[in-house]
Formats: structure tokens, C-alpha cells, sequence
């Protein structure tokens, strides 16, 4: 490999890197949620919350996926 194809190889790399930190971070997140809801003594009336909680972390997980695609190309 010469040095022309290293630097955008190891950028493409790095924003994989990023990708699967960003994976990490929402696991994180939905950890500590869960930790302070827990869904079995969770008051019905904060079930919505919870739930549109959830919708935003698959939101983001979907971006982070399609970020994904675009970076190895499938």
C-alpha cells in the first residue's frame, strides 16, 4: 500500500472507529436507564416515557447503522 491510499484508508478506519464507539455510548445510555427504570417496578403512568425513550434510542441506532453502510460500503 503506498502512502496516497493509507491516509484515506485509515480515515475511512477511524470514522468506523467512531461509529461503533457511538454503539457503545447508546448501550451505555439504555444501561443507565434501565437502571433508574426498571420495567418491573416501572408506574404505569411512566410507561409512554419509557417506551418514546426507547423509539429515540432505535432512532439513533438506525443512524448509526446507516452511517455504518455507507463507511464499508454494503
Amino acid at each position: 500500500m503506498n502512502k496516497s491510499e493509507s491516509v484515506p484508508l485509515f480515515q475511512k478506519l477511524l470514522q468506523v472507529r467512531a461509529s461503533f464507539k457511538s454503539i457503545s455510548q447508546l448501550s451505555w445510555s439504555i444501561a443507565q436507564l434501565e437502571k433508574r427504570y426498571p420495567l418491573d417496578t416501572l408506574p404505569e403512568k411512566e410507561i409512554a416515557g419509557l417506551l418514546n425513550a426507547y423509539k429515540a434510542f432505535a432512532k439513533e441506532l438506525n443512524e448509526i447503522n446507516d452511517e455504518l453502510k455507507r463507511e464499508i460500503g454494503d
